[in-house]
C-alpha cells in the first residue's frame, strides 16, 4: 500500500557510540526469537504483498518466510514466536472488512495454519504465555463489524483455540 510508512531498525550502544542499521524497509516492531538470535518483521512490497522476513538479530541473513496479498494481507502489527520457536503467530485479514484472525507461520517452513475461527477488528500486538498454553492479544470485540469499537485484552488457550475476554473496557 502507498500510504504505509516503512522504517529503519537500528541498534543503539548502551553505553554510547554511533548507531548501527541493521534492517531497512520494515513495516511492524520486531518480534525476536526465544533464545534472541532471530527476528521477524512484517514488509510491504511494491506489488501489494506483506511477507513475513525472518533475519538473524543483527540484521544479517534476511530471507523470506511467508507472504499474503490483499485484500487478505498479514496486519502491520508486531507478531509472536511461540515459546519453542517452532511458530509465530500473526494477525491477517480481509482489508477493508477488518476481519482478521491469527495465524500460525511454521518457521522452517513458511506453511501457514488457522489457530483458530474467530475474528476479530482492529489487531493489536500478540504474545505468547512461557508454557505456550495461552496467546493473549489486544482487539476490538470478535467479528463485531464496529470499526473504531473499543479494544479489549483477549487469550486463546493452545491447541484448543477457546477465547477468553480478559478486559472488559467501555462494554
Amino acid at each position: 500500500p502507498e500510504n504505509v510508512e516503512t522504517a529503519s531498525l537500528f541498534q543503539i550502544p548502551l553505553l554510547g557510540g554511533p548507531p548501527r542499521k541493521l534492517v531497512e524497509n520494515i513495516n511492524t516492531a520486531p518480534a525476536f526469537s526465544p533464545d534472541g538470535t532471530r527476528m521477524a518483521f512484517v514488509r510491504g512490497m511494491a506489488n501489494g504483498e506483506q511477507v513475513i522476513v525472518l533475519a538473524n538479530a543483527d540484521g544479517t541473513g534476511e530471507r523470506r518466510l511467508a507472504s499474503r496479498v490483499e485484500p487478505d494481507p498479514y496486519a502491520y502489527t508486531r507478531m509472536a514466536w511461540s515459546p519453542d520457536g517452532s511458530e509465530i503467530a500473526a494477525f491477517a485479514g480481509e482489508m477493508p472488512a477488518q476481519r482478521t484472525r491469527i495465524v500460525l507461520v511454521n518457521v522452517e517452513t513458511g506453511k501457514e495454519r488457522a489457530f483458530s475461527e474467530w475474528t476479530f477488528d482492529v489487531p493489536g500486538q500478540l504474545t505468547w504465555l512461557a508454557d505456550a498454553s495461552v496467546l493473549v492479544f489486544d482487539a476490538s470485540d470478535p467479528g463485531g463489524g464496529r470499526f473504531g469499537g473499543t479494544g479489549q485484552l483477549w487469550s486463546i488457550s493452545y491447541p484448543g483455540g477457546t477465547l477468553r475476554r480478559l478486559t472488559n473496557e467501555g462494554a
